[in-house]
This record gives structure tokens, C-alpha cells and sequence, in this order.
């Protein structure tokens, strides 16, 4: 996850691009709650609910939704850094989100 999220800070940094901020946000707050959880001391097995949660599930949600609008339109007019985090963010989508299914896996490596 810690690569996506670079890829599209890169993209915002270099390529200027707004939606590349949200993604990046939208994975910040992935972050975020990992943080409370361990913050909290909550054990595999609630880290692994809390993951499964509304919460979460909102996020991941809206971070697919965005990454699909984003896809469908002409990349003609985006930075390369632009094209390169949203691709990665596709073609990894199921690994990146695999922590999810336990409440022992880092969100990255």
C-alpha cells in the first residue's frame, strides 16, 4: 500500500493532478485507522473486524468507484506519473488490499 500511496503523492507533487491528493488521502485514512488500532491495543482478531468494518468498507468503496471514473477517461490530458499510480492501483488492487482478510497482516510490508 506504501507504494501506491507515493506513486499518486508523486503524481500530485509533480504532475499537479487533484484526483491524484484524493487517492492519496483516501489511502492516508486507510493508514490512519491502523494506526488506532494499535493505538488501541486491539488484538489480531478486532483489528481483523475493525478492518471488515463500515468504516473501511467506505473507503474501499470510494477509492474503487474514483479508480474506475478515472480509468474510463481519456488519459491523454494526465501526467505519466498520473497513469502509472492509477495503473498500479489496478493491476494490485487485490494484493493491496489482502491485509484486510486478517488481522495480523501489515497493511504493508
Amino acid at each position: 500500500m506504501a507504494h501506491a500511496r507515493v506513486k499518486f503523492e508523486k503524481a500530485y507533487q509533480h504532475g499537479e493532478d487533484t484526483v491524484a491528493k484524493e487517492f492519496a488521502d483516501m489511502i492516508s485514512e486507510l493508514y490512519d485507522l491502523e494506526d488506532g488500532y494499535e493505538m488501541r491495543g486491539l488484538s489480531t482478531e478486532e483489528i481483523e473486524t475493525e478492518r471488515q468494518g463500515n468504516h473501511t468498507e467506505d473507503i474501499v468503496r470510494r477509492s474503487r468507484k474514483r479508480l474506475d471514473e478515472e480509468l474510463r477517461k481519456d488519459n491523454k490530458f494526465r501526467s505519466p506519473y498520473m497513469m502509472q499510480a492509477l495503473n498500479y492501483l489496478d493491476n494490485f488492487w487485490d494484493g493491496l488490499f489482502l491485509y484486510r482478510k486478517d488481522g495480523s497482516y501489515p497493511i504493508d510490508n
